[in-house]
């Protein structure tokens, strides 16, 4: 079974499936309760969910766009990788087997189970892919855990500060933090889940709805070559396009629930008034 829902996986543009024991994470919310952060997702799996033999994680790895264009690379993957991972949900439970979607802390999920490392950026490198990798992560009683195989993620050097000295607010310390070395208040993306941003945060943002900045720096990722968008996708980030209001094929590609509160607009009306 776990062969047949490796192969589903593979169709829908996953580039890598693993099996994974529904495990405690009681200390990521002990880490997590003391930083403030995402202390709402579900940690502890095998109680809540005693049915399910393992979780099926999803890791969705997409190329960058130039580092000087607008346009969010990972929120167009997140959002194509959202509805692969609805429909092989729905594609598991046609064989015969319970599968649904869950929304764990995944980073802490896969840090338990062996797979990937977290940078100094606090994400997740999974290698051969960097941090350009997107999780989704389903309940199955389909299958049992299958051990991870994949040659380690190698760490980031103690010498290498490039994603320090990359970060425009100075978000990531040198010396590290309870949970990674990102202080989340001095950090822009934390502010950007809703509209308006902080000011601090429209005059240093240079990508739409996130910051990838560390990304671009870390040289583990300089193995992911920049590709341009799409024509279509181009087209409706066309910033007089969205600052006219006009953003309904824009919030499409990266998900409406991202982009709520005339977000995209507001970026886009702030991007041409540093243009002036």
């Amino acid at each position: 079974m776990f062969d047949a829902m490796k192969n589903l996986a593979a169709a829908h543009g996953f580039a890598r499936f693993y099996a994974l024991p529904p495990v405690d994470l009681s200390q990521w919310r002990e880490d997590a309760t003391k930083a403030y952060v995402g202390v709402q997702l579900p940690y502890a799996l095998p109680a809540l969910f005693p049915w399910a033999r393992s979780i099926l994680l999803l890791v969705y790895a997409y190329a960058p766009y130039p580092p000087d264009c607008r346009i969010p690379a990972y929120y167009i993957a997140s959002n194509h990788a959202y509805h692969a991972h609805k429909a092989l949900a729905k594609q598991i439970a046609a064989l015969g087997c319970r599968c649904e979607p869950i929304e764990p802390p995944l980073r802490a999920l896969c840090l338990a189970s062996g797979v990937g490392v977290q940078g100094k950026n606090g994400l997740l490198r999974i290698d051969p892919f960097g941090s350009r990798i997107v999780l989704f992560a389903l309940l199955t009683d389909g299958c049992a855990p299958v051990p991870v195989t994949d040659a380690p993620s190698v760490p980031c050097p103690e010498s290498c500060t490039a994603c320090i000295n990359a970060c425009p607010p100075h978000a990531i310390h040198p010396h590290g933090l309870p949970v990674s070395q990102i202080v989340q208040e001095e950090c822009m993306r934390y502010y950007m889940d809703d509209a308006p941003y902080p000011p601090i945060v429209y005059r240093l943002q240079q990508k739409h709805m996130g910051c990838e900045i560390c990304m671009d720096a870390c040289p583990f990722n300089a193995c992911n070559a920049p590709v341009s968008p799409a024509a279509e996708i181009s087209a409706a980030f066309a910033l007089p396009r969205l600052a006219s209001g006009d953003d309904t094929e824009a919030r499409r590609l990266v998900g409406k629930n991202m982009t709520r509160h005339g977000k995209l607009t507001l970026e886009a009306q702030n991007f041409l008034s540093r243009q002036e």
